[in-house]
């Protein structure tokens, strides 16, 4: 084909070389102007009808390899008589292209075997082998990334064999060769089974991947000859001459290669995973990391990034130009990043919402006004623009980097640990966990450590790759929760936090010993910590962040801790939003103090015209109104607490002291149940009248809402908080030890709104199921299907008294379902009553009841009112602050 030619939907461009496997051409994809790289296949498998039906499946599994390392495969193309696979086109040289320049460095050449690791390690838990790993299949991108070309292509395009060990005879397409399409490897590369031509497993890819190695360090082959069969020869007879390596070449590396080269397949690696894991000690033993090498500066490259993006803050733009500037004093740069409109700040307040890389380049951030839609987004300091990364699932919560910089590890809502390359695709799954994540480390091993509660507590390792989580630690009885891990250098240890039953004030910063397996307290209050290449522990307290000296070698505190930065974001189960990269930049989630969202209380018409005032001058942030079963009071929270006011007049009470939220009456109307978010029993109760005692837990351990009543009044159902899960409970006034579920699905189930009818028989909650929050009704106790109610969204779902009408919040509208009064749930077609500016979508009960008379009880805000946005802050060159507060010497 010749540049002008079409295939397809594709423009042939230039041609980029020919070999065993087809002719390989730069093309234009017309329909999503993007530019691919096609293979038009060879006649000898375009005329074969069985090898054609075998390369069409061998083609629909490689496509599923979706990896950063691995050129991607877009799908095939048959037109005009052609066959062609439609490919990534992966710019610049070939590892072939590298080594002829010059032999790699040490450290180069560890970073790209690591990266070529990576990338076979995926194939192969997909089953796939390579069986045709040669420097010139594999590319090395400008900014340093390794893409391993041509997955499987091998077995896919081999011709019919008449015997089972036929197939893998090393057949080698040269150029004096007239049969195209033979290629089982090229002879060079070949492990010792293959070139006999016996059964190949993902070991003769461990071969290859060692034979790369040492090329790239010797700058010449491993086993070579004069022509195919002396190479052969040498592969099968003669061992590896290590003396061709540098003398430079560390003994671990050496090793590395030995052990990859032996013939003896149980000798050799048994896995990749394990030769990758090898390459990351390799790198550590050199004090380096596992980022890619870039052949430009990274200084350049920062500043063009910023000078093509668009300013918006130009005092942010010189600050971060003079900072990284080579040659001149680094100092400290403080800036804020401020979330894009289309991708606010989304804070949890269970899980740490921020994270940065280790080469402090990107931060990472919890993003969407809230869970349906919630996502992961990136901003690259090096640029003025965000991105938020597609194909995630909305409610994912705990970022955390690779130390490689490569994979973003979250929690993803579905009781799963998972990662995703940090410049976007589809997810790879780690492993299930058993509850909700609650901090994790990722090592330089390419391990990672990982905290879970509700209902497994304790600290579990996993690899990066997968597998089955390793229990580390259980707490003892009465001791309290382990989180917020974080793996110390070298694998001395790992630092993490035990959270005792009660206060968040009583936690503790412990030590868990690689060496002896036992843990211990080394300093009492705080959570979360981090170890600092400075020589510090950094952890949260209380709205601020503390520093102790560490002495690594000995595994013990210096000195005593100091303050080193205020008005940090922490929760109250010891959550704490800060990141700290290992180049000295700290990002943090910045709490500006709570901005009063002022309202009243007043009475509208079903037109939504307002007609009373239940309070005449505005209330500091009211939320969470609820009217009494009688109509006759109404339970309200302002600000933090919760307050009880009469609607008749008398004056109100204020029913907690210590910060409540989600009031629900009993049916007496005698008591308030209610939730408190620092207590292991999260619902408790108190008198309605403010007659006094002590408030009473009468729930399981654990997260919960209280949201309604079975029809005798003892059985309370509530939203269970499980991490970013959540679920619809009930349990017994008689036995509020044990919760059972209701409503428990993979998807986002009550968080915004459960309504139970007032007869007791249907419950009516928001959930996603179907991919955004709409309004289910479902036959309780049961059995019997749920429907959907709302024809296009709805959250806070509210019973009229008479139980014959629902109604549901759609954006600004409120809408109303009229309900019949025999069979199974007859409802009508949703009507809208009247628009009013609800509070933003948010979890909670609904800001708006229904009266004995109809008429709604709901809280108009002030129209200045604004909430207080939480910020990313970041602080550049932040070690230096640090080692100024904290000294170690």
């Amino acid at each position: 084909m010749k540049a002008g030619d079409t295939l397809g939907p594709y423009q042939i461009l230039a041609k980029l070389g020919e070999g065993g496997m087809g002719e390989m051409y730069r093309a234009t994809d017309t329909n999503l102007a993007r530019q691919v790289a096609i293979k038009v296949l060879p006649d000898a498998v375009a005329s074969d009808a069985e090898r054609l039906a075998r390369f069409d499946r061998e083609a629909k599994t490689l496509a599923a390899l979706n990896h950063p390392r691995i050129a991607a495969i877009y799908g095939l193309e048959k037109s005009g008589g052609q066959i062609a696979l439609v490919m990534e086109l992966v710019e610049g040289l070939t590892l072939a292209d590298r080594i002829v320049e010059s032999p790699v460095p040490v450290d180069e050449a560890i970073l790209i075997a690591k990266q070529i690791a990576e990338a076979l390690e995926a194939a192969h838990e997909q089953g796939i082998v390579h069986r045709d790993l040669k420097p010139a299949n594999i590319k090395l991108r400008p900014d340093g990334t390794v893409k391993v070309l041509d997955f499987g292509l091998a077995k896919a395009m081999e011709p019919r064999a008449t015997s089972s060990s036929q197939s893998n005879l090393p057949t080698i397409t040269t150029p004096a060769m007239t049969r195209a399409g033979l290629i089982l490897g090229t002879a060079a590369y070949m492990s010792p089974e293959q070139a006999r031509g016996r059964p190949v497993d993902r070991r003769a890819d461990i071969w290859a991947l060692g034979t790369v190695l040492f090329e790239m360090l010797a700058g010449q082959r491993a086993f070579d000859g004069e022509d195919t069969t002396e190479t052969l020869a040498a592969i099968v007879k003669s061992e590896p001459d290590l003396n061709r390596l540098p003398e430079a070449t560390p003994a671990r590396v050496r090793e590395i290669i030995q052990r990859a080269l032996t013939k003896d397949l149980h000798d050799r690696f048994q896995d990749i995973g394990d030769f990758r894991y090898e390459l990351g000690r390799a790198a550590a033993d050199r004090g380096g990391s596992s980022a890619p090498v870039r052949r430009t500066s990274r200084w350049f490259a920062t500043v063009a990034g910023l000078a093509g993006a668009v300013v918006v803050t130009a005092a942010v733009t010189g600050a971060l130009i003079l900072w990284l500037r080579p040659g001149r004093p680094q100092g400290i740069v403080r800036l804020t990043i401020g979330p894009a409109a289309d991708n606010p700040l989304r804070v949890v307040n269970t899980d740490p919402s921020v994270a940065i890389s280790p080469d402090g380049l990107h931060v990472f951030y919890n993003s969407g006004r809230d869970i349906p839609s919630g996502g992961i987004t990136r901003r690259d300091l090096d640029r003025l623009t965000a991105l938020r990364l597609d194909g995630l699932p909305s409610n994912i919560d705990s970022p955390f980097v690779s130390p490689d910089n490569e994979w973003l590890g979250f929690d993803d809502g579905g009781a799963r640990l998972r990662r995703v390359a940090i410049q976007g695709g589809p997810p790879n799954t780690i492993s299930a966990i058993d509850g909700a994540l609650r901090g994790a480390s990722w090592g330089v091993d390419d391990t990672i450590v990982f905290a879970t509660v509700a209902p497994a507590t304790g600290l579990f390792r996993v690899k990066a790759s997968g597998g089955e989580p390793e229990l580390l630690t259980k707490p003892a009885d009465g001791e309290g929760d382990h989180l917020w891990p974080d793996i110390l250098p070298g694998g001395r240890g790992v630092l993490f936090t035990i959270v005792p039953a009660g206060s968040i004030a009583e936690a503790s910063i412990a030590l868990l010993d690689s060496n002896t397996r036992a843990y211990r307290v080394i300093v009492r209050g705080g959570s979360a910590p981090r170890y600092l290449p400075t020589g510090h522990i950094v952890y949260g307290e209380s709205g601020k962040l503390r520093a102790v000296v560490f002495d690594l070698d000995r595994l013990e505190v210096k000195e005593p801790s100091r303050l080193v930065l205020e008005g940090v974001r922490t929760e109250y189960n010891g959550a704490a939003h800060f990141s700290v990269a290992g180049n000295g930049s700290l990002t943090y989630i910045a709490d500006p103090p709570a901005a009063a969202r002022p309202g009243r209380v007043v009475w509208v018409g079903r037109d939504g015209r307002e007609q009373d005032s239940v309070t005449a001058s505005e209330l500091e942030s009211p939320r969470y109104l609820r009217l009494s079963p009688d109509r006759q009071r109404l339970a309200l929270a302002v600000g933090r607490d919760i307050w009880v006011y009469d609607l008749r007049g008398r004056p109100p009470i204020r029913l907690t002291t210590q910060g409540a939220t989600d009031p629900l009456w009993s049916l007496d109307g005698a008591r308030i149940f209610y939730r408190v978010e620092n207590s292991r029993r999260s619902v408790v109760v108190l008198p309605s009248d403010g007659g006094g005692g002590e408030p009473k837990a009468t729930s399981p351990e654990g997260s919960f809402a209280p949201r309604g009543w079975d029809r005798a009044g003892r059985t309370l159902l509530a939203l269970h908080f499980d991490g970013p899960q959540r679920d619809i409970v009930q349990w017994s006034l008689d036995n509020p030890d044990v919760f059972e579920p209701v409503v428990r699905t993979p998807s986002f189930d009550g968080g915004f709104g459960i309504a139970m009818s007032p007869d007791g028989r249907w419950l009516a909650y928001a959930s996603d199921r179907d991919g955004a929050q709409q309004i289910w009704v479902q036959p309780y106790p049961g059995p019997g299907v749920a429907r959907r109610v709302s024809p296009r969204g709805g959250i806070h779902p509210v019973w009229s008294p008479n139980g014959r009408e629902l109604f549901y919040v759609d954006g600004e509208r409120l809408m109303s379902v009229v309900v019949g009064r025999e069979g199974d749930f007859p409802f009508a077609t949703a009507t809208a009553l009247f628009s009013h500016a609800f509070a933003p979508p948010s979890e909670g009960t609904p800001d708006y009841d229904v009266g004995s008379d109809g008429r709604f009880l709901l809280i108009k805000s002030s129209e200045t009112a604004r909430f207080a946005e939480p910020q990313i802050a970041v602080v550049l060159n932040w070690f230096e602050e640090l080692k100024r507060l904290v000294p170690t010497d």
